[in-house]
């Protein structure tokens, strides 16, 4: 990712293209550096010429979650997003899931665990509040940690399941 911002800077900067779209290119990736910040920067140039997308008001939203909090996150979305434009994005629905603290998690997230890679860990962050251990192992036991938050959850649940096996002293 830091090598993709590099070169969507290097190009913004030489003033070649006009694509108003590397704005939100260059706001992704820093985004998945955990530049939030810096993500949010680049994301207004876009934002100014895109006001009513709905990918730049989600990525804004969770920016902002990761910055602040779930209700500074949603209070991003309904100020960006109609209520049509919600109910219609997945992606939004999953995201007001993980905003609102798992409500209706088992209504959207799995039906989205084949296509969005964040909706199994964060089913699983639900099923593991409810207690429900079988059912977040069945889920992700086997899952390969890719991210650190593939570690975190994987690393919760192995003690959570070692605590129901009585291998871990609470």
């Amino acid at each position: 990712s830091s090598d993709l911002v590099d070169v969507y800077r290097s190009i913004l900067i030489a003033g070649n293209v006009d694509d108003i779209a590397l704005y939100v290119y260059t706001a992704m990736a820093l985004f998945n550096m955990g530049r939030h910040e810096q993500s949010m920067e680049a994301l207004s140039i876009y934002c100014q010429a895109q006001p009513n997308s709905l990918f730049a008001a989600n990525l804004k939203a969770c920016n902002m979650f990761h910055l602040y909090n779930g209700k500074v996150a949603l209070d991003v979305l309904d100020a960006l997003c109609d209520d049509k434009g919600k109910d219609k994005n997945d992606l939004i629905r999953h995201n007001t899931v993980v905003f609102n603290n798992g409500e209706k998690a088992l209504q959207f997230l799995p039906g989205l665990v084949d296509w969005v890679p964040e909706a199994r860990l964060n089913l699983a962050i639900y099923y593991i509040k409810q207690g429900e251990i079988d059912a977040a192992a069945d889920l992700i036991g086997d899952m390969d940690a890719d991210s650190p938050q593939s570690h975190f959850v994987l690393g919760i649940l192995n003690v959570e399941r070692g605590k129901t096996m009585g291998d871990v002293k609470a």
